[in-house]
C-alpha cells in the first residue's frame, strides 16, 4: 500500500492534439466503502493510454477495474493522485439497469 500526502489534481484537455496521451494517471488511490467500514482499492495507480489507440482493462472480479473506470469519469472521488484526461469523456455502466435514463423506459413512452 502507497500512503501519500500529494495533493490531487484532475486536468481535462480539448481534443484537437494528436500526439502525447489521452488518458495519464500517476499515483491514484480511491478508497470505498463508508467511513467506518473503509478501504483501499486503488494503491498508487499508473496509467498511460495513448491518443488513438484503443486498450482492455482486464483483471478478476474485485481487482478494481470498474473503480478505476469511475475514478476516471468523476463518479467516484480520487483521494490523491492525478489523472489527466481528453474531453469529452464518457462512461458507460456495465448494466443497462444502471444507466441514468432506461432504455425499456424511454421505448414505452
Amino acid at each position: 500500500m502507497c500512503r501519500s500526502n500529494a495533493a490531487t489534481t484532475e486536468t481535462h484537455r480539448a481534443v484537437g492534439d494528436s500526439s502525447g496521451d489521452a488518458v495519464t494517471v500517476q499515483s491514484l488511490n480511491v478508497y470505498r466503502g463508508e467511513v467506518a467500514e473503509r478501504r483501499q482499492v486503488l494503491y498508487n495507480c499508473n496509467l498511460q493510454i495513448p491518443r488513438g489507440q484503443l486498450w482492455m482493462i482486464l483483471g478478476r472480479n474485485g481487482s478494481g477495474k470498474s473503480t478505476l473506470l469511475k475514478a476516471l469519469a468523476g463518479l467516484l472521488p480520487i483521494q490523491n493522485g492525478q489523472r489527466t484526461m481528453d474531453q469529452p469523456c464518457g462512461y458507460v455502466f456495465q448494466d443497462p439497469n444502471h444507466q441514468v435514463s432506461h432504455p425499456a423506459d424511454l421505448a414505452k413512452d
